[in-house]
C-alpha cells in the first residue's frame, strides 16, 4: 500500500510505503509520485517505508525506473529501519544514481537534509493577516502611514470622548 501528499507551502512531496508492496505497485507508486512532482515543480521527496512490511522482489526494475525518471537537482531521501537499508543501498546502486538521494534512520535527519531545498513558507499577506487577527481577537496596531486611528484601527473621530 501506498499514499502520496503534497506539502505546498514547502515543496516537499511526501510518500508513505506500507504492508506488502508488490513490484507492480511499487512502479505504479514511483510513476505517481514522479507525475506529481513534475506536474507541481516539486523536487524534493521524502519516502517513509519503515511501515513495509514486504518490499517488491524486483529491486532491478525499481532501480531502473528510478534512474530513468529521476531528474539533476531533485533531492529524494529514504526513511528505513536499519533492516531495509541494505534494500535501498542496492536500489540506489543498480539505479547509478551518485547524487541526490540518501537513506536515513529517522524523519529528522531527512528533512534536515532536504532543508536546504524546501521553498520557504510563505507568507501570509496583508488580508490574510488581518483576518486572522479579527479571528484570534487580537487588536491591529495603529499603522505609521495612519496617525489619526486607535489602538484597534478605528478611525480617531469614531472614539468615545475622554471622560
Amino acid at each position: 500500500m501506498y499514499a502520496i501528499r503534497v506539502d505546498t507551502a514547502h515543496g516537499l512531496l511526501q510518500i508513505e510505503l506500507s504492508g506488502r508492496l508488490v513490484t507492480s505497485e511499487a512502479l505504479r507508486a514511483m510513476s505517481q509520485a514522479f507525475a506529481i512532482a513534475e506536474a507541481g515543480s516539486l523536487n524534493t521527496a521524502i519516502c517513509d517505508v519503515r511501515a513495509l512490511h514486504r518490499g517488491p522482489a524486483g529491486s532491478m526494475v525499481v532501480a531502473a525506473a528510478l534512474a530513468i525518471r529521476f531528474q539533476k537537482g531533485w533531492k529524494l531521501a529514504f526513511v528505513a529501519s536499519e533492516s531495509q537499508m541494505r534494500f535501498l543501498g542496492r536500489v540506489i546502486r543498480f539505479s547509478g544514481l551518485r547524487e541526490g538521494i540518501r537513506v536515513v534512520s529517522r524523519p529528522e535527519a531527512a528533512e534536515a537534509w532536504l532543508l536546504p531545498s524546501l521553498r520557504a513558507s510563505r507568507r501570509p499577506g496583508s488580508t490574510e493577516r488581518r483576518h486572522a487577527e479579527q479571528l484570534l481577537g487580537r487588536p491591529r496596531r495603529a499603522s505609521p502611514a495612519s496617525p489619526n486611528r486607535d489602538a484597534a484601527g478605528h478611525p480617531a473621530e469614531s472614539r468615545p470622548p475622554a471622560a
